[in-house]
């Protein structure tokens, strides 16, 4: 991916809001979801929710989350931080 092919992040943000309101355990509709939304305590997802939405979002975007490189605990925090990292990743493709 050449740099001005990079994907708009308010693209990515709503593609991220959309993969997490699908994720079962979310009790959020998509068109609630906000950026500063945390994963666990404000959309309801738990550890098989958060593998799930890892997954998910690894095939959307042709991304890897390499936990020895990266702590996942910052990166799936919120819906903003899963936005940045997904950004960062794409960025480096």
């Amino acid at each position: 991916m050449q740099k001005n092919d990079l994907m708009p992040e308010e693209i990515a943000l709503t593609k991220i809001k959309k993969i997490v309101s699908q994720i079962p355990g979310c009790f959020m509709a998509f068109d609630l979801i906000q950026r500063d939304h945390r994963l666990r305590e404000d959309l309801g997802l738990d550890s098989l929710g958060m593998v799930d939405l890892m997954v998910a979002i690894e095939d959307t975007f042709q991304i890897y989350f390499d936990p020895l490189l990266m702590d996942l605990d910052e990166a799936f925090t919120s819906i903003g931080s899963i936005t940045d990292f997904v950004m960062m990743l794409k960025s480096k493709s």
